[in-house]
């Protein structure tokens, strides 16, 4: 994962991070981005991001969620609610590092039309070497 942006974009956005935030700092960040600018995604992975059992992220995800929540409602945004975000909660905790390719057509399809997912590629390390894999962002 990587991410890049203008320093006058920084600039406007008040050149700092939200430190209040223990885990969602990076989502705060990307809010106030979304507000000053218009945000574009690549669809050619640029970098990797080595996923392991014991990154804070994986360990306190509820703790996660709940001050991304906060700073979606915060800025003006509608967290997932009901059926929804049970179904997303379960797609990214089961699949977030299986490729699209295991996965059964009919559910790869299924993903993509109803909005739950998005295809993309992604960077994974599989504890001896990076691989590209066709993953999605939930």
């Amino acid at each position: 994962e990587s991410t890049f942006w203008r320093r006058s974009l920084w600039e406007r956005t008040g050149g700092r991070l939200d430190t209040s935030l223990q885990l969602a700092a990076d989502f705060e960040l990307w809010a106030r981005f979304y507000r000053h600018a218009d945000l574009y995604g690549v669809m050619a992975p640029l970098a990797g991001f080595r996923a392991h059992g014991n990154q804070k992220s994986v360990r306190q995800v509820d703790h996660y969620m709940e001050e991304a929540q906060r700073t979606l409602a915060q800025y003006g945004g509608r967290p997932c609610r009901g059926f929804e975000a049970l179904v997303r909660g379960l797609a990214w905790k089961v699949g977030r590092h299986l490729s699209l390719a295991t996965l059964p057509r009919w559910i790869r399809i299924a993903g993509r039309y109803s909005g739950l997912t998005f295809p993309t590629q992604v960077v994974v390390w599989d504890g001896t070497e990076w691989r590209i894999i066709s993953g999605f962002v939930v």
